[in-house]
């Protein structure tokens, strides 16, 4: 697993990059429905990602997964900044 964090323009974009995992890309779309097949093979029957998008909504924000044959996983989370404390 290999976590980067960068800021692009006026968001903030976090990636988890996960080798040993490939998910299927017909399978993607599935991965935040809850119960879906593809939750259902998870111990936490992939509720784990369904609050994870949804935490990122809520900080207005956005949470995204793509599969790379041979590569694995990426995981993205991308948040706007926070605004300067003015002085």
């Amino acid at each position: 697993v290999v976590l980067g964090c960068r800021q692009r323009a006026d968001v903030v974009v976090i990636e988890v990059w996960a080798g040993s995992v490939r998910i299927a890309a017909e399978t993607l779309p599935a991965v935040f429905v809850p119960g879906s097949m593809y939750g259902q093979q998870l111990a936490d029957r992939g509720l784990g990602l369904v609050l994870a998008r949804r935490l990122a909504a809520l900080m207005r924000g956005r949470l995204s997964i793509s599969s790379v044959l041979g590569r694995g996983c990426i995981l993205r989370l991308t948040l706007p900044l926070a605004p300067s404390p003015q002085a």
